[in-house]
């Protein structure tokens, strides 16, 4: 039995923070003493992780709460610690200075193209700090291959330590969550529904989604949009479906506790990322056997799909054709049930972090 200890930035519903959940939550079923530690108690994960799973809440910014984070780690000692975002691990990597044998395992949760759209001084700074302190992990888990990619070209890091293993994602309870009944009107055969979720900023790219959707429902009328999410940029996104006279065709939804009876019934779930590194959802809409449209971007979803054989991959620059990929996809079943099921379960909560741990044994 290991003694181990997760750090999150918070428990907010993004990606990092809900695969350093599962981690913790597995890692305890399998025998471990597994503590988490948290920045900031606010968001709405926490009620996912296990009652048996000791936490530490700091209540403090990242920055802000340096010294009380290293003096609970000496305090704790663990074996193992695993860090779950950038930040996180730029700051775990202090604690290789306390004075007694432990393994750091940073999990990279993203490709590094979205550093372009921060400052100059920032992206220069992290880029920096990363060149420094990663070098401190004894393994480094990238989500795909494009992420381990940037780490090396871009953090100049060693091959070696580098390790591809794809996020702990499908869990079972997935079929029994989305037979959960839903109040909304499109899921019936009157219309084909298109299927958006994630964070409302850059990365995830809804302008773009939006976009293709007001040319797909040009050509069938019956079509209609949801998009589950929240962020800063909800306003924005909002007016664009007003102004674009899309309003009765289109939906934004605020974060839901239960997303899967939206990805049970929809049509097709279609992202539109600019750049993702692993791609949670694409699992999630697998699990749900629900087809799934990816734009080409850097990062996981061509890992997934396998370069379109468990899910459709189009270009990002071809209306035409992307165009005609949603409208076929939502008219005629191209991937069965159990080809999608299978590739879910293949990054099961179990298997994935089985697999990791291999690591630190």
């Amino acid at each position: 039995m290991k003694k181990l200890l997760i750090v999150l930035p918070s428990f907010a519903g993004g990606g990092a923070e809900k695969v350093g959940i599962n981690y913790a939550n597995e890692l305890s079923n399998q025998g471990n003493n597994v503590t988490v530690l948290v920045f900031n108690n606010f968001g709405p994960l926490s009620k996912d992780l296990h009652s048996n799973i000791k936490c530490k809440i700091l209540n403090k910014k990242i920055k802000y709460g340096l010294f009380e984070f290293l003096k609970f780690i000496n305090m704790l000692r663990p074996d193992v610690i695993i860090g779950t975002i950038r930040e996180v691990n730029i700051i775990i990597t202090l604690s290789k200075f306390l004075n007694y044998e432990k393994k750091l395992i940073f999990l990279e949760p993203n490709t590094l193209h979205g550093l372009n759209y921060r400052s100059f001084f920032y992206k220069s700074l992290i880029i920096g700090l990363m060149r420094i302190f990663y070098n401190y992990a004894d393994y480094i888990i990238a989500n795909s291959y494009d992420t381990k990619k940037d780490l090396i070209e871009v953090i100049k890091l060693k091959n070696n330590n580098i390790k591809v293993i794809g996020n702990p994602v499908y869990s079972k309870k997935v079929e029994e969550l989305s037979l959960a009944s839903i109040q909304e009107e499109w899921f019936s055969d009157e219309y084909r529904v298109i299927l958006g979720v994630g964070r409302l900023e850059i990365q995830k790219n809804f302008e773009r989604m939006i976009e293709i959707f007001q040319k797909v429902n040009l050509k069938q009328t019956n079509t209609r949009l949801i998009i589950l999410g929240s962020g800063s940029l909800y306003s924005k996104l909002k007016k664009l479906i007003y102004q674009n006279d899309l309003d009765s065709k289109c939906k934004i939804i605020n974060y839901v506790n239960n997303p899967y009876p939206y990805f049970k019934n929809a049509n097709l779930f279609f992202l539109t990322s600019k750049w993702e590194g692993f791609g949670n959802v694409i699992i999630d809409s697998l699990a749900c056997k629900t087809q799934v449209l990816a734009l080409s971007c850097p990062g996981g979803p061509k890992d997934i799909l396998k370069d379109g054989k468990y899910g459709a991959i189009v270009d990002n620059e071809n209306d035409d054709l992307i165009v005609e990929t949603v409208i076929n996809l939502i008219n005629k079943k191209a991937y069965s049930d159990q080809l999608m099921k299978k590739r879910a379960s293949e990054y099961s909560i179990e298997k994935i972090i089985q697999d990791a741990t291999q690591l630190w044994r």
